[in-house]
């Protein structure tokens, strides 16, 4: 016998064992923010991932503003070449890469001295 409740879509929302949702990651980012504390890079590649989620690019802009001190015409381009781009207009890939290398920047710098 099984026990159907009926409910298909409870379900599509489960995402594989150990991983958090993109928007359980974006909570936990802004949790991290209002708390005065640098968010997790990991939860910052999970917002990047593929797929519709509001917010993200204010997001990834809070991060940069609040724990970097950064806007603006900030954004290196992913072409290797000198142009920075603005925040508000630069490609959601090239925002993410800056904010995880800063990310991953701060963790090394401070991991440095436990």
């Amino acid at each position: 016998e099984t026990n159907y409740t009926g409910n298909d879509d409870a379900c599509l929302d489960l995402e594989p064992e150990g991983e958090i949702s993109p928007v359980q990651a974006l909570l936990q980012i802004d949790m991290a923010l209002d708390n005065k504390k640098i968010p997790s890079p990991s939860d910052v590649e999970t917002i990047l991932k593929p797929g519709r989620l509001g917010r993200r690019r204010d997001t990834l802009r809070r991060i940069l503003s609040e724990c970097f001190d950064l806007r603006g015409k900030c954004v290196p381009a992913l072409t290797g070449d000198s142009v920075f781009r603005f925040v508000t207009t630069c490609t959601i890939e090239e925002l993410g890469v800056f904010v995880l290398g800063k990310l991953r920047q701060n963790l090394a710098h401070y991991d440095g001295f436990s």
